[in-house]
């Protein structure tokens, strides 16, 4: 598992609370929590979308309540259920064939109770129900999940949609050493003043916004974060429209804001966790993911809102278990797709990358340029464009080393995914409960020597009797590092 920062530097950042708005949101974020059902006092907040977790996201979620508990907090979950993953669709290892050894990346597949488009939010696709596949009979169930998935699923299917129904899901299926997480649902943000507030703010200069969105974009390219779409004055805002299982998400302009309803917007990623963290949290925990992700969003509320706006601190949480298959160990491979699709994006966004040094240089310095000129200003946006043509020039002249890059990134990832046996993300439910007791017992027993040792310090320095304060033990050397499980 990986815990970073140090267990005790989360308490401390809990306890700190830094997040504060700029004084005209202030009325707006005084609501903030109580719209969203959240306690008003110190608080950790994690999410993810609705769908069966993986071990990675298991213990964000652990860690959210280990270090509530440390910290004295109350901790919440946000489902992010704007979002599209599948839901119905479930990976599972399987054997290739019923005469053959070899175990394959399969899938196990659920039914919406209606019919439902592909590309729908979770917040408007119908509840699943659970039946036996043709293919049943090839998956491999170390921890024999399948009966209690489906009689999870079944009991679940009067859920007013798949979001809700996956979040119960979930709950249902922890192992008991795991405490719930009190939920709530980001499509609910949209139904806050405070929402309301930031939405008018951007609505009464969009440029400003989308300007620092795409300059923090591109500062931080590794993120891969899409630019918005400043000619059509594109917002980080989704409106979500048409009944259930229909319903379709679609990019927000701003000549459009004024027309669309307030509930049926909600907010993209980025916009989501600045939200959450300007108001609603004292720490927010992130997977590997999310960290890049908000970096991003850090650059951009910094440059677009100010110095006013300061956004809770975030944290990194994950953790890799495999399955106990009949299979190979773990394949190198995995770490081969890593590295080559981190090439390819560094391809395809740093001349640097294919030895283009001047051409880097030069997308450096017109990047810090970017952040440095006035808002809306000439200067500004005259750079802008500087580095799209920059780009656009520097890929043309090295498409087929970039395409190279990218195919070489695909083939990696297909090769190891043809092998069950390294894959980590299988959803938590196939796993042995004694595993993911494990996981659960190390990242509390982390977080309660973490605990313990703030109260020794603060005792410290409190001669007893007369006599000089004893030394604080040491944190173990363990605690924020990288650590097998």
């Amino acid at each position: 598992m990986t815990l970073e920062p140090a267990p005790s530097r989360w308490v401390e950042l809990v306890s700190e609370r830094r997040a504060r708005v700029p004084a005209w949101l202030e009325p707006s974020a005084a609501s903030f929590r109580a719209q969203l059902g959240v306690p008003p006092g110190p608080l950790v907040m994690s999410g993810h979308q609705a769908v069966l977790w993986h071990p990675g996201i298991l213990a964000k979620y652990i860690a959210a309540d280990a270090c509530a508990r440390a910290a004295g907090a109350a901790a919440a979950w946000v489902v992010v259920d704007q979002d599209t993953p599948p839901p119905h669709e479930l990976s599972w290892p399987m054997r290739a064939s019923a005469t053959s050894t070899r175990v394959v990346i399969g899938a196990h597949h659920f039914e919406y109770a209606s019919p439902c488009n592909a590309e729908v939010p979770a917040c408007a696709r119908p509840p699943l129900v659970a039946s036996a596949n043709a293919a049943d009979d090839l998956l491999i169930d170390p921890a024999g999940a399948l009966p209690s998935l489906h009689s999870a699923v079944n009991s679940a299917s009067n859920s007013p949609n798949a979001a809700v129904q996956i979040s119960r899901v979930i709950e249902s299926l922890l192992p008991p050493s795991i405490a719930p997480v009190p939920a709530f649902f980001a499509t609910l943000i949209a139904r806050t003043e405070f929402f309301a507030a930031v939405v008018r703010h951007m609505q009464a200069d969009p440029r400003r916004c989308i300007e620092a969105y795409n300059a923090a974009a591109l500062a931080h390219p590794d993120a891969d974060i899409r630019s918005l779409d400043a000619d059509a004055l594109e917002l980080p805002l989704w409106h979500i429209v048409g009944p259930r299982g229909l319903a379709a998400r679609h990019p927000v302009h701003a000549s459009q804001l004024p027309s669309i309803p307030t509930h049926q917007l909600a907010p993209r990623a980025l916009l989501m966790t600045a939200l959450l963290r300007l108001a609603a949290c004292e720490l927010f925990i992130h997977g590997t993911g999310g960290v890049a992700y908000d970096r991003v969003t850090d650059a951009w509320i910094a440059s677009w809102l100010g110095t006013d706006a300061v956004l809770a601190p975030t944290a990194l949480a994950t953790a890799t278990l495999l399955l106990p298959l009949d299979a190979a160990p773990e394949d190198p491979l995995t770490g081969e797709a890593i590295m080559a699709q981190r090439a390819y994006r560094e391809a395809l966004h740093k001349p640097g990358a294919l030895g283009e040094h001047s051409l880097e240089s030069e997308r450096r310095s017109i990047v810090a340029g970017i952040a440095a000129s006035p808002y809306r200003s000439a200067e500004r946006e005259h750079r802008f464009r500087d580095l799209h043509r920059l780009l656009e020039r520097y890929r043309a002249s090295h498409a087929p080393v970039i395409e190279a890059r990218r195919l070489a990134a695909l083939a990696a990832r297909t090769s190891a995914k043809d092998r069950a046996a390294s894959v980590r993300t299988w959803a938590f439910p196939l796993y042995p409960e004694p595993r993911l007791s494990r996981l659960c017992g190390d990242i509390h027993r982390a977080f309660a020597q973490a605990s313990s040792c703030s109260r020794t310090s603060s005792t410290a320095g409190v001669p007893a009797s007369g006599s000089p304060a004893a030394p604080s033990p040491a944190p173990s050397a363990d605690v924020g590092r990288k650590a097998s499980t």
